[in-house]
């Protein structure tokens, strides 16, 4: 398997909630992690208030995270061309 970057892995980890709130076993799937890496970055985009955590457990992505996808969204077609 290819390394990704941690961009790349970010970009997956929001990607995958984009369209709503998920488990967090989902989420990891979706994304290729591990339970150890799915961990650490599920704390940093809490922490950077870019996801949140529901009752329950599962996870959302907030509008910060949205603008946050969007721009790398952005980022990724300007590098296509």
């Amino acid at each position: 398997m290819i390394k990704r970057s941690k961009w790349e892995i970010t970009y997956a980890i929001l990607k995958s909630i984009q369209n709503g709130e998920k488990s967090k076993t989902r989420i990891m799937y979706e994304a290729y992690l591990d339970w150890r890496n799915f961990s650490r970055y599920i704390k940093f985009l809490i922490d950077k208030n870019l996801v949140v955590e529901k009752n329950g457990g599962k996870l959302e992505i907030t509008q910060k995270g949205e603008k946050i996808l969007k721009i790398m969204e952005e980022l990724i077609e300007l590098i296509k061309d």
